[in-house]
């Protein structure tokens, strides 16, 4: 169903929930171009991340990891 979306020339993105600590942080493009994401947040860690999204001036969906550090005062 995913690549019959894709097929339609929309963007699929797979968003997983917590990857808890067996992954900090998950990005996979398939051969149809469909975008799988996770990140897994352990308090114990310095390492975590967060999946921060965002609308670009062309009005695309535009995403990265961001250090959960820096978005805390």
């Amino acid at each position: 169903i995913l690549s019959d979306y894709r097929e339609k020339g929309l963007d699929v993105i797979c968003l997983a929930g917590d990857a808890e600590t067996r992954r900090k942080t998950f990005e996979f493009k398939d051969k149809n171009g469909i975008n799988f994401l996770a990140n897994g947040v352990n308090n114990e860690s310095s390492a975590d991340s967060v999946l921060v999204f965002q609308i670009t001036a062309d009005m695309r969906l535009d995403w990265k990891f961001t250090a959960l550090n820096e978005l805390i005062d």
